[in-house]
Order: C-alpha cells, then structure tokens, then sequence
C-alpha cells in the first residue's frame, strides 16, 4: 500500500456502534499490518458534550451518556484487543467531544478546556480539524493518508474530501483480509 497514515473512524469501522465488539476482519487486519503504517483514530463522541450540557442545563438523563474519561477507556479497551497502545505511539487517537443540536447550538465546553482541540468546532467531522493535525503528527501529506470509514456520504468520506485524502469504506478495506496492497 502506498499510504503511510491509515486513518479509522470508531464506530461502524473498528467496533458495533456503541460496544467494544470488534467487526469481521479487523483484529486479523492489524495483526498482519502492525508496525506498516501510522494509525490515527479520528471520531466524533457527542454524546459527551451532550451529556455536560445536560448536567449543565439540568435536564435529561446525563448518567445515561459517557464521560470523557468513559470514552477513553473504551477506546483502550479495544486497542488493547488488538494490541495496540497510545502511549507506545502504536495509534494515535483524535476525539470531537462537542454536541451540535438540529437547531445548529453547540453543547458548552468544560471550563478549563475552552482551547483543547477535543472542544473545537473545526475538529468536529465533517470538518477537518482532526485529521489535519493526524496529518501533522504523523509528518505525512494528504496523498499519503487513507481514511477508513463507514459511509460514503458519511462524515469521514467529506472529511477526507476537504482534506485531499483517499476514503475507503471499511466493509471492502477489512474485506481484503491481510493484505497490504493498494
């Protein structure tokens, strides 16, 4: 494969949405690709945001939607099934925690947090915040990056449009099982 950055969306991509259950392919796709490329995981976790403008705001049920720290522990739990781990720089992970409501509002940022790139309007997909500094960090070009994502009208297919990089949807991705062929 020419690329040297592989960028995953979370949900729909790497697990069932909402769970820690692995889709097909996936654990055997890493296993045979570990240490061939960067690894970025850029995703939208909402439901955080959503759940600081209910505690906010007092209303709704906040309990029922996750922590920052919740997020990341999911997360962990998943990387460590593939073996994988963050702080050894084997993926990176790039997380939008903001909320946008149907009427355009956007759920408040904790206080201490205003400035971090998880709280950034311009990090929330579609838009491209993430994936640019995965870009960066990972000291490659657009040409060289390959999201993977779960819809190609979806939120990681324009983020990667609007960024130059390829998409690929990640049913025909994990499909080609071990390979590592463009």
């Amino acid at each position: 494969m020419s690329k040297k950055l592989i960028v995953f969306d979370y949900d729909g991509t790497l697990v069932e949405a909402f769970t820690h259950d692995l889709l097909d392919g996936v654990a055997e796709w890493f296993a045979n690709n570990r240490g061939l490329y960067h690894f970025a995981i850029v995703n939208n976790f909402g439901g955080v945001g959503l759940r600081l403008w209910m505690e906010t705001d007092s209303w709704g049920a906040p309990a029922d939607l996750p922590t920052e720290d919740e997020t990341y522990q999911r997360v962990s739990d998943t990387l460590m099934k593939l073996g994988l781990y963050v702080r050894n720089r084997d993926i990176i992970c790039y997380f939008s925690f903001l909320y946008q409501s149907r009427n355009g509002n956007w759920s408040p940022r904790p206080h201490g947090k205003e400035q971090a790139i998880e709280w950034q309007i311009e990090s929330r997909k579609p838009n491209n915040g993430l994936l640019l500094q995965a870009m960066k960090d990972a000291d490659v070009t657009p040409s060289e990056t390959l999201v993977v994502g779960d819809n190609w009208h979806g939120e990681d297919a324009v983020m990667a449009r609007k960024s130059g990089a390829d998409f690929i949807l990640a049913s025909e991705f994990f499909s080609k099982g071990a390979s590592n062929d463009d």
